[in-house]
């Protein structure tokens, strides 16, 4: 078999995966959606467990801390004359 020919058949597999999917899942919205609450049941009954420690871990935020420090990471750079950066020589 050809390279091309395989590819072909996969595309072509693919369009009819992306064309009729959508449909049939539309189609069957209703026994999905049944489907879907029994196996969280399930799911829930295999994998779930209890935690170790009742105790939370969450920390309140504090009012007077600036949240950017904490979601995400702040660099300085320089841009040359064609407008590109380098980050850690790269």
């Amino acid at each position: 078999m050809l390279i091309h020919q395989a590819k072909g058949r996969i595309e072509r597999l693919w369009g009819t995966l992306q064309s009729r999917l959508l449909v049939e899942l539309m189609m069957n919205v209703k026994e999905a959606n049944e489907f879907l609450r029994g196996y969280i049941h399930k799911y829930n009954k295999n994998f779930s467990c209890q935690p170790e420690n009742s105790r939370s871990l969450f920390v309140p935020f504090k009012e007077n801390e600036d949240i950017d420090n904490y979601s995400c990471i702040k660099d300085t750079r320089k841009i040359d004359s064609t407008g590109v950066f380098s980050f850690k020589n790269k």
